[in-house]
């Protein structure tokens, strides 16, 4: 028997078209929508919340099946669009470059990334330094800030844009943008504010502007969480020192260290202590201290903001090594 779910040609400007779900007498359809969530729609086109138990003439064995598997391709789905999520983010960290035909191919022409990249701004810079950014539009045409139409080179190469490589009037005209179109940025490039790390520290492996910020421990783990962190691994005596958010695409873990905590969790009283990155080598188990100097400006600075949320949710306090189990 074949699968009761099919592709759907079913697509318009504002959503594509995902599956259709055949029971066999009635066929519903999904689709995406603009805000990439997913719509169940009757044999009619009515939008539905879910699929329908089987009607006395259709076979129970086949809805069920179909019931089964639309679960598991929801599941799927809402994997991979946040997997895109999280892989433009670390495109704007790393800094990564596409050349325009590149981005236009696989980027503003793929069904779910473009929804995305609409809620980015991006850069170009030109072989002279010329730099230009720009927003693409539902139509997959580019716009600028101040909604003229942009064109460009197929061999110019794109990036995300960041407070780090925008003057403050152009973040400012953005703003304006973004605001103006009711766009919810898909993470935030600006208004973070910018580290630049001081040329003493270039072949320094640590950060520790918060050291000594001392927080609840249930509070450090819900905005590590938030800001995309995991736990690191237990240690001598089953605690945990660090939590940990990855860059694969350039081999980098990004770790912030802290007194610790035990396993399992207890609400204890911790303080912050450093900002470190450790770099991956040849095999799989090798990993290096990084020099600060070696990471990404973008990299460095979104890191160096995640630290400064964390503290923010505690206060410095010059006692913390007497009151914290450090």
């Amino acid at each position: 028997m074949n699968s009761p779910i099919g592709p759907s040609r079913q697509q318009d400007s504002t959503s594509i078209g995902l599956a259709e779900i055949d029971y066999g007498t009635r066929k519903f359809s999904a689709r995406l929508t603009a805000d990439l969530d997913v719509e169940l729609l009757s044999p009619e086109g009515k939008a539905i919340t879910s699929l329908p138990d089987a009607r006395k003439d259709e076979d129970e064995a086949r809805v069920k099946e179909a019931k089964k598997q639309w679960t598991a391709a929801k599941k799927e789905l809402k994997g991979v669009i946040q997997l895109q999520r999280d892989r433009l983010y670390e495109a704007l960290c790393t800094e990564r470059t596409w050349k325009f035909e590149d981005w236009e191919g696989y980027l503003n022409q793929h069904p779910i990334v473009r929804r995305y990249c609409q809620r980015l701004v991006w850069i170009t810079t030109d072989e002279k330094g010329k730099r230009r950014t720009f927003r693409p539009l539902d139509d997959r045409s580019l716009s600028d800030a101040e909604d003229s139409a942009v064109s460009i080179e197929q061999s110019t190469l794109v990036a995300l844009a960041h407070d780090s490589n925008l003057k403050d009037v152009d973040v400012a005209a953005w703003h304006r943008h973004l605001a103006d179109y009711k766009i919810e940025p898909l993470f935030q490039q600006f208004g973070r504010g910018v580290y630049r790390l001081p040329s003493e520290l270039g072949e320094a492996t640590e950060i520790d502007d918060f050291k000594g910020h001392t927080l609840d421990a249930f509070a450090l783990r819900g905005r590590a969480t938030k800001l995309g962190y995991t736990r690191g691994a237990a240690e001598d005596g089953g605690w945990f020192m660090r939590y940990e958010k990855r860059f694969p695409t350039l081999g980098i873990e990004a770790h912030v260290e802290f007194t610790g905590n035990s396993l399992p969790e207890e609400n204890r009283r911790v303080a912050l202590l450093a900002l470190t990155f450790l770099k991956k080598g040849h095999a799989e188990e090798e990993r290096r201290a990084c020099a600060l100097g070696e990471v990404p400006r973008v990299l460095l600075s979104e890191c160096w903001n995640d630290m400064r949320v964390m503290a923010a949710d505690g206060a410095f306090d010059a006692d913390w090594q007497k009151k914290t189990e450090y």
